[in-house]
Formats: structure tokens, sequence, C-alpha cells
């Protein structure tokens, strides 16, 4: 399967392009000869190498460490995927917790013996609810699982999601013990207090803005993430203008289309009828570059790199495990139902399973088979198989949507390329051929950062 681009013709299989009046039969035929499996072959003999109801697990590979035993949250997010309130139940002690933080930290350290990789071990702390809620038990877990990393000479890099709606003395906590964070705000004040209220303050938005600026005050680095529903995604510039006039430009902004999850099953309303998401986030991109600089905007529905797998949780590749308030260690998050369970806490006693039912290779072998010969597919590889499920319940016309959305995406950046503009994460590469056509041949590869 190949795609015209303006006067060029683009073969998905092989990330390769040639001018659309050369002979296409014998372009190929001399492309194989040198390369004779492409990585989209060699990713697909992988991928269904393996049964999905039996997956191999390995926690010794395992290098970031979930923690989202949070259930009770301040806010009540209108598209929240875990409906998230209040008097949720008990969470897990800290103690037991720290059990489950020690078993993998002191498997990581044996990996590392093997491996040589001395990287940090990563603690991620996000949230059904929200993690700092019950701040004492927050801060003294926080605290204990430094001791723990200082006590086996490993060095710790800690990352936390927070909506950012509370006082100063938890910020400030955060800024001095956290390496990474990211908040959650809508943009602007009139969306962030609509979809994200709050039983306890009628306004939101100040807290968080007051939150932002702390953190950049201090230098920590920072993503502020945006949730979009169908009625504000015409109003992405105007979110553009209020941050980066009020923050400046030293963070990241990364702007998340509303998954039809928990309290959002029906929150996006009908995509068909909004304005187009594609259309309009590299508008506003491109009018935020040119107006403020060099400013960092993205958003998950638009790739960066060519993948093996776009999840990277599927189970024979998983590098992170996650602790859930169930005493469940799964291996993905956004799965509301049919989670990867590949160990549990009980207890202070973590014991893995050594095989487990792996719905998200499922879903990824199914979407192998469904979007092949898309011209997406190299890059999306199918998209989050998470986000498939969801919108397979939610309806037809969210997966479409979602699709629809990816391949605009790649048809532009393949003509941006074409056409010699840079600055994509893309390059033109000439192959080499045996014969000596008019115009190259060229492969499509990712520029060295």
């Amino acid at each position: 399967m190949t795609f015209r681009i303006g006067d060029w013709v683009f073969s998905p299989k092989r990330l390769i392009l040639w001018h659309s009046n050369m002979p296409q039969d014998e372009v190929l035929t001399l492309v194989e000869k040198i390369d004779e499996i492409s990585g989209l072959q060699k990713a697909k003999e992988t991928l269904f190498s393996y049964d999905w109801r039996q997956v191999l697990i390995n926690p010794f590979q395992i290098n970031r460490i979930g923690i989202c035993v949070a259930k009770n949250c301040n806010l009540r997010c209108r598209y929240c995927s875990e409906c998230s309130t209040e008097g949720m139940g008990e969470e897990i002690p800290n103690e037991h917790i720290l059990s489950y933080v020690s078993d993998l930290m002191i498997k990581k350290v044996a990996n590392s013996l093997i491996t040589g990789d001395n990287s940090p071990v990563k603690v991620i702390f996000t949230g059904g609810g929200e993690p700092t809620y019950d701040f004492e038990k927050f801060s003294q877990l926080v605290v204990s699982i430094e001791e723990l990393a200082n006590r086996n000479n490993m060095p710790l890099y800690l990352d936390i999601t927070t909506n950012g709606a509370y006082d100063l003395k938890r910020i400030d906590f955060i800024c001095q013990h956290f390496q990474s964070i990211m908040v959650s705000y809508d943009g602007m004040p009139s969306i962030q207090n609509y979809n994200r209220p709050s039983p306890y303050y009628a306004l939101t938005s100040p807290m968080v803005e007051s939150s932002i600026k702390r953190i950049l005050d201090n230098g920590v680095p920072l993503i502020i993430r945006s949730t979009i529903a169908a009625s504000d995604v015409g109003k992405m510039k105007e979110m553009a203008d209020f941050l980066f006039g009020k923050f400046g430009i030293n963070y990241k902004w990364s702007i998340f289309p509303v998954t039809p999850k928990g309290r959002a099953r029906n929150f996006r309303g009908n995509v068909n009828d909004s304005p187009d998401f594609f259309s309009e986030f590299f508008s506003m991109k491109e009018y935020a570059q040119k107006k403020y600089g060099d400013v960092q905007i993205s958003s998950p529905l638009f790739f960066s790199n060519e993948n093996d797998f776009y999840c990277g949780s599927l189970g024979f590749l998983t590098r992170v495990a996650w602790l859930r308030a169930t005493g469940e260690i799964v291996t993905c998050l956004e799965m509301d139902k049919d989670q990867t369970v590949i160990g549990t806490l009980t207890g202070n006693q973590v014991v893995y399973k050594d095989i487990c039912e792996d719905p998200l290779v499922k879903i990824t072998q199914e979407k192998f088979h469904e979007c092949e010969n898309c011209i997406a597919f190299p890059f999306c590889r199918g998209g989050c198989p998470a986000d498939h499920r969801a919108n397979r319940i939610a309806g037809e016309m969210n997966v479409s949507w979602a699709c629809q959305q990816t391949i605009k995406y790649c048809q532009y950046f393949l003509e941006k390329i074409v056409s010699g503009e840079q600055g994509l994460g893309w390059k033109l590469s000439e192959i080499p051929l045996e014969v000596n056509y008019s115009k190259p041949v060229y492969r499509l590869v990712k520029e060295e950062t």
C-alpha cells in the first residue's frame, strides 16, 4: 500500500518516498535488496510471537515505580476517569507501600549489576484521586522513600501529577522534594473553573495559578496539562495567550482531548459537530510560536517517533509498575477495566506473577491487523490500546474521530517534509541504489536530538 503526497509517493511499510514519475515496482525491488525485513515486519513478528493469555512477566526490568493509591479528591472534575470524590474507603498504609517500593528497588539494583544500568529509580505519584489529599500521609511517604533510596545508595527521581488546588505549603514541599511536576490546569480561568470545580472553593483557578507560579519560581521542570472537551477546541489560541502571557514559556504544555471514561463517558459529545482538533491545534501552535518564540506544545494524539509499539505497558515490554489502592500491581492506569495485573500487595507481602493475561497485548494485536495498511500506522502503531477500548465502548464515532486526527497529522508532516520544511523531528535521508534515477529515493528518519 502506497500513498500520494503531492508529487511524491510514500510507502509506510518501509518509510520511503520517491517521485511519482519513477517506476514504483522497480524502486521497491531495489530497496528490498538492501533492506530485506522492514521495521514494521519485525515488530509484527515480535508482537504475534506472544499469546496474550500467557504473557511472561519480568519484574526485574521495571525501573519506574508508580504509586496510585489516592482515591479521595478535593475536586470534582467533570471528566474524571475515576469519578473521584471523598470518603472512598481506606487507603493502603505507608509501611505497606514502602514494602512495594523497596522490593522494586532491590530488583533494580540486581538488574543494574547485570546490565550496568545505573540510572536513577523513578518513583511516580499520580492518582485516581489527588496524591496530596492526605498531606501528612503523603509527605511522610515521600521522606521515607528518600531515606530508603539513601540506605540503598540508589539515585532517586521523584515525579508527581497533581491538581495543584491547595495551599502553597504543599507546593513548597513538592518543589523541595520532586524533580518534575505535572499540574492539571485547563488553559484559562473560565474553562478551569467550569471543568474542575470543588465543593470547597468558589473558583479553583486562582489556587492552581499560584501553584504554577511557585513551581516556576523554584525552577522545577513543569508540565501543564490541559484536558480539552469538544466545546473548548476552538479556544486553544485564547488558552495559549493566557498561559504564555501569564507564566512565560519555560515549561511544557500538553493538551489531552477528553477520553470517554468515568464521568466523561458522554462528556465529549458529538465530536463531528466540534471544531476540528487537528486544525485548531496546529493553527494555535504556529500562532504561539510566532508570538511567543520557542514554546513547547504537544498532544499525545500527535506522535513524534517511529515506534515498534505505541504502548510501553505491554507486559513483555513494561518498565513501569503501578500500585493501585486495591493492592493490585498493574502495567497501565488508563485501562478502567480488564487491567493487566502482574502482581499484588497484600499487607507488606509483594507477589509477582510469572505469567498473566494481558488485554493490552490482545488489543494491540487486533489493531495491527486492522490498521497495518494505514498511512499513519508506522508511527502510531494503532495508538493507545486503553484509549481504543474506551472509545469502542463509547461508540464507533469516537474510534473514527481519534484515527482521523492521527491520519491528518501524518499527511500534514509528510507534506511539510517533501516541501523542504524542517523542525517536525523528521528528515529525508537519500538511499544509495544500484540504478541512478533523475531524482533520489529517500528514507524518512528521525532527526537526532
